[in-house]
């Protein structure tokens, strides 16, 4: 009985886990592998990488 639980309780968290996974985990090394070919190309280029911020100016 309690190794039917045991099991139930395993295979809920392996779910979650899975599910975090691939919801979170995969698509963030994908957008860091983008990032990455396209810091390579520039420098292959010879080109300067862009910010995508603004620098603040202090008064």
């Amino acid at each position: 009985m309690t190794q039917k639980i045991l099991d139930g309780f395993n295979l809920g968290f392996g779910i979650l886990f899975a599910t975090g996974i691939t919801l979170l985990l995969i698509p963030s090394l994908y957008m860091v592998l983008e990032d990455l070919h396209g810091l390579g190309k520039n420098w292959k280029n010879g080109k300067k990488p862009v910010t995508l911020y603004r620098k603040l100016i202090s008064d």
